[in-house]
């Protein structure tokens, strides 16, 4: 139940952007608003170096036109920008260490902002999935891959920053950043580990069996904290972390993702005890049918599916739900090419999955 005192983020940014963090200390609320920051076009902004800027050395240059020219979360993120350029909270802290790493080859999508806190510590941030053809394409290999391209990218560049910094640091990231930041954190050494306040995965994807019973993670378990919404799927992909906490928000299904439509109440997120069984059936069938496929079955769907994506020249993956009409025809034109004994794996594949959720 929703209350007047509930708020989405963004009302939350424009109350408290002026509270500095001497005044309330960085919480996961901060840490939602800086990993969205990672997702803008920061390139030739962001130092990629150790030299450092703020958000208002950022806008004087910027040509804002560009950078938040997505259709779908250009505007919201201008607005965020604008409230935190400004702000008590977040005008005059630094960032540097950008990076954005595109790498077709190695079907890998990448990216990173360290941000330095006016209270001393460090948050190193890691960009979730871009929307791209390539971002999802990295995504979907993890079913039947046992790292992420961009997973070992993530401990390289978390030991470059703790190489060159002595601060204690927060690591955290949404979505695949959340897999990115607690895949580094538990794989790097015990010096940069003893430096680590928390490791933040807000609706991170899981991994696979057997990553948290490695020495890596157990040295940190404590420090590992995930949020899920409350009909979390990405969050709930795989093995999930031990120690997460179920948030309530405003939308129902996928949009829950979007980590701006939870629900924020007294300087925190709002909880729940416990999954709502009726809206969770979905995940719970999406793993299921994901453990009854073999290796070779997932990576014939995987490959199948991007590339008939490919085909029908779909860069964002977001263009197929906004254009399906436009799309269509050459998807299944380039389906119906493909070998017939792929194309039947691929079918039986999509059946099984439609089986699962009609039970």
């Amino acid at each position: 139940m929703t209350t007047a005192m509930t708020k989405r983020p963004m009302e939350y940014l424009r109350e408290c952007r002026n509270i500095s963090m001497r005044e309330r200390p960085f919480s996961l609320t901060d840490a939602m608003f800086l990993c969205n920051v990672t997702y803008i076009d920061l390139k030739g902004l962001v130092p990629e170096d150790g030299s450092l800027v703020t958000l208002g050395q950022i806008d004087r240059i910027m040509d804002k036109k560009r950078v938040f020219s997505n259709p779908q979360y250009g505007s919201m993120y201008l607005e965020m920008f604008e409230l935190m350029k400004d702000s008590e909270r977040y005008g005059t802290m630094q960032m540097g260490y950008f990076r954005e790493v595109v790498d077709r080859f190695e079907e890998m999508q990448f990216g990173a902002v360290t941000f330095f806190l006016e209270t001393g510590q460090l948050f190193v941030g890691f960009r979730g999935t871009d929307g791209s053809w390539l971002g999802w394409k990295e995504d979907f290999n993890y079913a039947y891959r046992e790292t992420m391209p961009s997973q070992t990218l993530g401990l390289e560049y978390l030991y470059e920053v703790a190489a060159d910094t002595s601060q204690d640091m927060y690591v955290g990231g949404h979505s695949k950043g959340g897999t990115i930041a607690v895949y580094a954190a538990s794989s790097a050494d015990e010096a940069v580990q003893d430096r680590i306040l928390k490791v933040l995965s807000i609706d991170g994807t899981g991994f696979r069996k057997g990553f948290f019973d490695q020495p890596g993670f157990k040295r940190i378990e404590e420090k590992v904290f995930k949020v899920v919404p409350e009909e979390s799927l990405i969050g709930r992909i795989f093995e999930i972390e031990p120690n997460y906490r179920i948030v309530r928000s405003f939308e129902t299904g996928m949009v829950q993702h979007d980590f701006m439509n939870w629900m924020i109440e007294d300087d925190d997120l709002v909880y729940l005890d416990e999954f709502p069984k009726k809206k969770n059936k979905g995940s719970v069938k999406f793993n299921n049918w994901l453990k009854k496929l073999s290796d070779e079955q997932i990576r014939n769907f995987v490959e199948t599916l991007f590339e008939v994506i490919g085909a029908a020249r779909v860069e964002y993956i977001d263009s197929l739900f906004i254009e399906p009409k436009k799309y269509i025809k050459p998807l299944l034109k380039k389906l119906f090419s493909i070998n017939g004994k792929r194309r039947r794996s691929f079918y039986l594949t999509v059946l099984k999955y439609l089986t699962a959720r009609g039970r």
